[in-house]
């Protein structure tokens, strides 16, 4: 709380806007505190540095270029203002689906690795399978996200349920590498 009351009484001093009462207060701080001088005189230099500065307007197209980037800014901010809640929803509900889907993958991947490091040529090649596998996770995770984001300013519907396949498509991906010709022994029996 005190560095924090201090810095304002840093700012309100460069701004010269300190009653009395609170530059006595900026000085005793100031004199048990020689960091905080110190700090205070850098800042004061750079305010030096920056009042002497010559003072040129900025031309009128600038200006007006300025006004119209921040003007669709705040469109922007308005409209994701408005689909907020629904994107934290579902942004909180693909992370968690995504977390239960691959949670076995990695689970087994770690497993596999672990088993084969008495062996270091079965360690390298499983190292290889996992990062691959572990690399095209990821792009199908980048790939769906980048997807929502496009869909979620004009349908944030259609965006969540990009997102909520995204867990189903992982778990088809390990049944694929599971079972790759697509043959169940559940469906023999």
């Amino acid at each position: 709380m005190a560095d924090n009351r201090l810095q304002q009484l840093m700012q309100d001093a460069l701004d010269a806007s300190l009653s009395e009462e609170a530059q006595h207060e900026f000085n005793r701080l100031l004199q048990a505190d020689p960091s905080a001088a110190e700090e205070y005189d850098q800042q004061q230099m750079v305010e030096d540095l920056l009042n002497r500065a010559p003072h040129e307007r900025a031309p009128q197209r600038l200006a007006v270029t300025i006004m119209a980037r921040l003007a669709e800014t705040m469109k922007a901010e308005v409209r994701a203002r408005e689909h907020s809640e629904l994107s934290e929803a579902a942004v909180q509900v693909a992370v968690q689906l995504v977390t239960v889907a691959t949670l076995p993958l990695l689970v087994g991947a770690s497993y596999m690795l672990l088993n084969s490091m008495s062996d270091p040529e079965l360690a390298e090649t499983m190292l290889a399978q996992v990062a691959a596998l572990l690399v095209l996770v990821v792009d199908i995770m980048t790939v769906t996200l980048d997807r929502a984001i496009e869909v979620a300013e004009t349908d944030p519907e259609t965006a969540m349920a990009l997102l909520a396949l995204l867990p189903v498509t992982l778990l088809t991906l390990v049944r694929y590498i599971l079972d790759p010709d697509g043959e169940d022994d559940d469906e023999d029996a």
